[in-house]
């Protein structure tokens, strides 16, 4: 890890600043990442769950990002990641290198580098659910918000052996898939121990 060591104060006498600058010197400062910083959500060290989301920028992942699953055949790790788009927080999948990927409420498609969100945290995992026959669970992990205040959540599903996240937004999940959007009633929601 980096570290800023804190020199001195001015004023005072000569001997005064020597004993500090040395009392001072002592002192290890981390220095934050530049591209990954400011820390949201719950975080209790001994509990059995948190939710944390990592502000990062240009295609930057946290080493502790939640992963959307290594078993597939995508041929590399993916993650959940947030945005903020003309007052509404989205979802979508975040991939190394390239950002956030995914469908505003209204269907259009975004991808988002410059500034996001990861998701990092502990006591995740995905329950499958068929909103025809069900609600969303109360223990699913809220990850954002429309500008009306309705409370958008993480779905993910399988298509062609690769797993695709998007929003769970009114019953459905709205993914990208393609350059296409496709609203699904059938799929896994993310949850967290609570």
């Amino acid at each position: 890890m980096d570290l800023l060591y804190f020199i001195g104060q001015a004023g005072g006498k000569k001997k005064r600043k020597n004993e500090e600058k040395k009392k001072c010197e002592e002192i290890p400062v981390p220095v934050p990442r530049a591209s990954c910083s400011n820390r949201y959500g719950t975080t209790a060290k001994k509990a059995a769950s948190y939710v944390i989301w990592i502000v990062c920028s240009n295609g930057f992942v946290p080493d502790n990002a939640f992963t959307i699953d290594d078993d597939d055949s995508l041929g590399y790790p993916a993650y959940i990641g947030i945005v903020t788009l003309k007052r509404d927080v989205l979802p979508g999948m975040l991939l190394p290198e390239v950002g956030v990927v995914g469908v505003t409420p209204s269907g259009s498609l975004f991808t988002a580098k410059k500034e996001y969100k990861a998701l990092t945290g502990k006591g995740f995992f995905w329950r499958a659910i068929d909103t025809t026959k069900r609600d969303v669970p109360t223990f699913a992990v809220q990850a954002g918000k429309t500008r009306s205040k309705k409370k958008l959540y993480v779905g993910r599903t399988e298509i062609e052996d690769v797993k695709y996240v998007g929003m769970v937004h009114k019953k459905e999940l709205i993914v990208r898939y393609k350059e296409q959007v496709l609203r699904l009633t059938t799929f896994d929601i993310l949850c967290c121990f609570s």
